[in-house]
C-alpha cells in the first residue's frame, strides 16, 4: 500500500491497520496520504485535486457522508499527530474492538461506500492502554475509504485517576 496509495482494492479495515502501523513506525507521510481530502480542495479529476491539504483528525466531522472541518498541510498534520496522538507513535500492539469486518456492511443492510467507524485498543510501549475511534468516509476520486477523524475515547484510568489501577493485595 505504500507504493500504490489509496485504491479500490483496499478495505476500510486495511486503511485503519495501515495508518496505525505506519504511524508507529514514524512514517507520518503514509498516514497523511490515507487521510481524507477537504471537499473544497477536491477536483473532478485526480489531476485537478489539491493533494497537499488533508482533514485535521482532531476537529473534523462527517456531515451527510462528507468530511467537514479544518484541514492541514503536511507540517500541520505532523504537528497534530505528535502533540495530540502520541499514543499512535508509541504503539506496541493493537486490536480491533467490536465490528472489525472489512466493509462493515451490517449483513447487507449498509452500503460499502457508507461512513465506517472502527474502534481500536492500543497498547503503548509504556504499558498504557487507549481506545481510539477512527472514522472513515468513501472518497470517489480514489475509490477508497480515507480517515476523517480520530478520537481518543479512553486512556489508562490509573494515569488520570490515581488509585483506580491494579491494587496490590493487602492484609487487613
Amino acid at each position: 500500500m505504500q507504493q500504490d496509495g489509496p485504491h479500490h482494492t483496499v478495505t476500510p479495515r486495511d486503511v485503519v491497520e495501515f495508518v496505525i502501523t505506519e504511524t508507529c513506525k514514524g512514517n507520518l507521510s503514509q498516514a497523511f496520504k490515507f487521510t481524507a481530502i477537504p471537499v473544497m480542495k477536491q477536483g473532478c479529476h485526480k489531476s485537478s485535486t489539491d493533494w497537499t491539504q488533508r482533514m485535521s483528525w482532531e476537529k473534523s466531522r462527517v456531515i451527510s457522508g462528507v468530511p467537514s472541518g479544518p484541514f492541514n498541510d503536511y507540517a500541520g498534520f505532523e504537528s497534530m499527530v505528535r502533540s495530540r496522538y502520541s499514543a499512535l507513535l508509541d504503539t506496541e500492539g493493537f486490536r480491533f474492538v467490536g465490528d472489525d469486518s472489512s466493509w462493515q456492511s451490517k449483513n447487507g443492510l449498509e452500503k460499502e461506500t457508507a461512513v465506517k467507524e472502527y474502534v481500536v485498543e492500543l497498547k503503548t510501549e509504556k504499558e498504557a492502554h487507549y481506545l481510539i475511534k477512527f472514522k472513515l468516509v468513501y472518497d470517489w476520486l480514489v475509490f477508497c475509504h480515507l480517515v476523517v477523524s480520530v478520537s481518543v475515547l479512553s486512556a489508562d484510568p490509573s494515569r488520570f485517576f490515581p488509585g483506580t489501577g491494579e491494587q496490590p493485595d493487602m492484609d487487613i
